[in-house]
């Protein structure tokens, strides 16, 4: 996969957020079709992305609207203060 010419890495420490800027700039980079979005646990910076992605596409209408979502398809999805933070940032810009 990684191999793809439209494999994209956007790295983020493990419990960490980026800037909301930083996080736009990485949705708006995304190919258009399918996207696969993943990190070591799958839990933290996965469900951060995986937010912003649905928030930019407009499937999800709030930051409320996607965590119910993405819980509904990953029960364990868990985003820290600080990865909240962001993404309510992100839905501001």
């Amino acid at each position: 996969m990684r191999r793809s010419p439209a494999y994209r890495s956007f790295p983020i420490l493990n419990d960490a957020a980026p800037t909301p800027e930083a996080l736009r700039v990485a949705v708006q980079s995304l190919s258009p079709g399918r996207t696969f979005i993943h990190c070591a646990h799958g839990y933290g910076r996965s469900g951060l992305f995986s937010l912003a992605v649905l928030l930019s596409s407009g499937d999800a209408r709030s930051v409320e609207d996607g965590l119910q979502m993405l819980k509904t398809a990953r029960p364990g999805i868990r985003l820290n203060r600080e990865q909240l933070k962001c993404i309510q940032l992100y839905a501001d810009l």
